[in-house]
């Protein structure tokens, strides 16, 4: 296996919007930046067609989720203990390295302290140390120059949209005879240090927090080292302790469900204990279908209206966040829990709500930016709300 360094190498660059993903740490990319990286311009709307054969539809669920052949919610028959939501994902890699469809997986290495290493994976019994929470911003494409030195043709990479899109934008150069992509469903990402933040202001017992998700529920978890899992509503986080947590490449994303990825894998649209899987094209199948007979298949829940609850938070947009007293948020988050959007609406409302965030940010922050970033799919979207 091999591992970058640990430790504080990776400062994130502060000359303009970074996410750390790791190819600037290299000349040869560095100077290519403005094609590469995908907060220069919008990566998404031309290369969707390039991976998968056409363009994502600007109707149904294409215009939140992507371009998909099939949409599954399901999950591992024996979960995994050692996983973040499952451990799907684990099992794919560990089925690629075992079959040699794969030499390689780069992904990220967990540390004792829960930040990220970026790693180049050559068997499945190293995979052990890959699976659940890395609280960072973890530059796994620093190790990309280490595929060619090795002389790897066949690699499998795990990654954020962020992630994927640079390194579809250098796929080309890399000269695989095949690449495996699978995307990881993100909505926001932190350093370690506002992660540690956010544990310490919200959870009662941060120095036993060994694990936690914001999850579907309108809660985030924390998973103990006891055993016990915390529930906070988002409701009463302390928000004026919070601000600022989110990097400025978060907040310029419009990519949260990782569309050039071959299989993107998250749980947003699942009921809690499922895993969301969007197939989006051929190679995504073959992937699918290397796990199908480990996976119970389920059903989507679809309920609600995101409509009346994206009203809401337009009506708020920009304002600071407000945190409820305990009591009230507990009331309020019982009730969008039951009544609100769940399922498939739910995503389908995470998605409106970051990228509309995202829109407001760069029209006051990064006016400069707004035409370049804003793929056409993301336009449809805000202009259901009349948002220019």
């Amino acid at each position: 296996m091999t591992q970058a360094p640990i430790g504080p190498a990776y400062p994130l660059l502060q000359n303009r919007t970074c996410s750390n993903c790791g190819l600037c740490f290299h000349s040869q990319f560095e100077a290519h930046v403005e094609e590469i990286c995908p907060f220069e311009d919008d990566r998404v709307s031309g290369r969707e067609a390039q991976l998968h054969g056409r363009s994502r539809r600007l109707s149904g669920d294409e215009l939140y989720f992507g371009v998909f052949r099939s949409m599954h919610a399901a999950r591992l028959g024996t979960p995994r203990p050692d996983s973040q939501t499952g451990g799907a994902v684990s099992t794919l890699l560990e089925r690629l390295l075992d079959s040699g469809k794969v030499e390689a997986v780069l992904t990220t290495r967990r540390n004792p302290d829960n930040t990220g290493t970026p790693v180049l994976v050559r068997n499945a019994a190293e995979l052990a140390h890959t699976g659940g929470s890395r609280w960072d911003l973890a530059p796994i494409l620093d190790l990309v120059p280490e595929v060619k030195r090795q002389g790897i043709r066949r690699l499998a990479v795990v990654g954020v949209g962020c992630q994927v899109s640079a390194l579809r934008a250098i796929e080309a150069q890399l000269g695989l005879e095949k690449l495996y992509v699978v995307g990881l469903v993100c909505t926001d990402n932190m350093t370690f240090a506002n992660w540690q933040r956010l544990i310490k202001t919200t959870s009662r017992s941060p120095l036993t927090v060994k694990k936690l998700e914001f999850m579907a529920d309108f809660r985030i978890w924390f998973w103990h080292e006891n055993g016990a899992i915390e529930k906070v509503s988002y409701f009463e986080m302390p928000m004026d302790k919070l601000r600022g947590c989110f990097p400025q490449a978060c907040l310029s994303c419009f990519d949260q469900t990782n569309g050039l990825a071959d299989l993107s894998v998250g749980y947003m649209a699942a009921d809690i204990g499922w895993q969301w899987f969007l197939v989006r094209n051929e190679q995504g199948e073959a992937l699918f279908n290397l796990l199908r007979d480990d996976l119970e298949i389920g059903r989507f829940t679809d309920r609600g209206n995101r409509t009346e609850a994206m009203k809401q938070i337009l009506r708020y947009l920009g304002k600071p966040a407000i945190t409820l007293p305990s009591l009230l948020a507990q009331l309020f988050t019982w009730q969008v829990e039951h009544f609100g959007p769940r399922g498939l609406e739910f995503a389908r409302l995470a998605v409106e709500n970051k990228q509309t965030r995202n829109w407001h940010y760069l029209k006051t922050h990064r006016p400069d930016k707004l035409k370049k970033l804003i793929p056409r799919h993301v336009q449809a979207m805000l202009d259901q709300y009349r948002l220019k």
